[in-house]
């Protein structure tokens, strides 16, 4: 996505990068097993309003896969398994005008849940 976001001044707004892009993909293997693939995209964007500071862009890449067993003869449960920022990249993040942070290292999240 392109974005060319001013002030009222004309220049740009802190923390918003000009190209942003989210590309995923998702292959469902049978009715019970899905896996996916992301890949985000954030150009370099500045960190404060004086536009002297500039956070370098950055990408990340996150996989991860659904399973719904079939458990005592009922399918409503579904275990979720993802991992965020897959090559542990370390990058700062623009959060808007003097702020940054540094991105989450490599994170698994699991989560089981029941459809009633």
């Amino acid at each position: 996505m392109y974005l060319d976001a001013k002030q009222n001044n004309g220049m740009r707004l802190g923390g918003e990068p000009r190209w942003s892009a989210t590309m995923s993909a998702q292959y469902r293997c049978n009715d019970r097993l899905s896996l996916n693939l992301r890949w985000w995209y954030e150009g370099g964007a500045y960190a404060d309003a004086g536009m002297k500071k500039k956070v370098a862009a950055w990408h990340r890449t996150d996989i991860g896969m659904t399973y719904r067993p079939k458990w005592h003869g009922d399918d409503g449960m579904e275990l979720d398994v993802q991992i965020y920022n897959l090559w542990n990249k370390s990058y700062w993040i623009a959060g808007g005008y003097n702020t940054v942070q540094l991105a989450g290292p490599r994170t698994a999240v699991v989560s089981l849940s029941y459809k009633w």
